[in-house]
């Protein structure tokens, strides 16, 4: 009896003593973390609403790969703190089932079209990364991603889509003709549940009930992962030419103008929602109508002559990186004069902030002039 006593005491000081050691030790390093990649304005209230996320969980092991996956995005984007709380909750399940942390990272920015409950989360982010290893780029993964999910595809349909898609890759179809491809295929199981059914469309080309037919069992999962062991995407690079006279910088103004606080949307493209690159490729297209322009920011950063910030002139792109990795171009504006540039977050939609602020300062890569 008397060893059960102290046995019982042990346990109970042992957590009494490991569990403020434990607030002390991560309070320290979240607001570290938030302190590295947010502003200050915005620091103090996702530090606290992390906090007593953190709080709940009492898990070193992950709480702190979730966090760093998702704090430069949901600040760079300027998320809400519920938002980013939403974010953190999936990014701590997606780190405790094996995601990488960089395809948790890319799942935040399509938490601002639409939120996941768990499991959905996981099996987008499993796809995401089956897809990256079968060899499509970043690029063409966050366009595949950002249309599937505006299209409301489950996430079922999703993963369908996506094994149709990396076949015809792997036959040499580009980005855009193996999407349109993929997705008239699945226009029948738009709405599906059934991961049978649409496994075996995706990947033997016929339906469920004609294999049934045929009496043949056949473990999809299994089927599944073979696919995936073999999955191959060939690169396809597209030229771009940029050809245009020198900007307008009244009309370039007036264009803003038209656009302010138009919401944001991540892959939007339109009045009802856009994000900082369609908004800058919208602006360009307007000032040089019938150019061919890539979607993606890092793709929009291999273009044009590079300028320092001393240098730059309205109409100029502005290049930033808010991501785990250091230089990684996440995100893109367009300069208009007087230290603002324009761009779009989730906060404020279509907006204009000021590149000596030391938040972008920061952040700031490189300048481009496409005319």
């Amino acid at each position: 009896m008397i060893l059960i006593k102290r046995i019982l005491l042990y346990i109970v000081l042992s957590v009494t003593i490991t569990l403020p050691l434990f607030a002390v030790e991560f309070e320290e390093k979240l607001h570290e973390m938030v302190t590295k990649a947010c502003s200050a304005e915005q620091g103090p209230a996702q530090e606290s609403r992390l906090a007593a996320l953190i709080e709940r969980i009492h898990d070193p092991e992950h709480w702190d790969n979730a966090v760093n996956a998702i704090i430069h995005r949901a600040c760079f984007l300027e998320y809400r703190n519920w938002l980013t709380g939403h974010s953190f909750n999936l990014a701590y399940y997606g780190a405790s089932k094996g995601l990488k942390q960089e395809t948790i990272e890319s799942l935040t920015d399509l938490m601002s079209i639409q939120t996941f409950g768990k499991d959905d989360y996981y099996l987008l982010g499993l796809t995401f990364e089956r897809m990256a290893k079968a060899g499509v780029s970043r690029s063409d993964l966050i366009k595949f991603m950002q249309k599937s999910i505006h299209k409301r595809y489950q996430m079922e349909a999703i993963e369908g889509l996506a094994i149709f898609y990396v076949k015809l890759r792997g036959a040499g179809e580009n980005h855009k003709d193996a999407y349109s491809k993929a997705n008239k295929n699945m226009q029948a199981l738009r709405s599906s549940r059934n991961s049978n059914s649409i496994l075996a469309m995706a990947i033997r080309n016929t339906t469920l009930k004609e294999i049934e037919e045929t009496e043949e069992v056949v473990n999809w999962e299994v089927e599944k992962e073979k696919f995936w062991k073999k999955a191959k995407a060939r690169k396809s690079s597209v030229r771009y030419s940029i050809k245009g006279k020198s900007w307008d910088e009244k009309k370039l103004v007036q264009f803003f103008e038209s656009w302010k606080g138009t919401r944001f949307l991540y892959g939007g493209s339109s009045k009802k929602g856009i994000d900082s690159t369609g908004f800058v490729i919208k602006a360009i297209k307007n000032h040089a109508p019938g150019l061919e322009l890539p979607g993606y920011a890092a793709e929009l950063s291999k273009l044009g002559s590079k300028k320092n910030v001393k240098s730059l002139k309205p109409g100029d792109l502005v290049f930033f990186s808010a991501s785990l990795k250091k230089g990684n171009i996440t995100d893109v504006g367009i300069y208009l004069g007087n230290g603002q540039f324009a761009h779009s977050t989730a906060e404020r939609g279509v907006t204009l902030s000021n590149l000596t602020d030391k938040y972008y300062t920061t952040r700031f890569v490189m300048g481009k002039r496409l005319f």
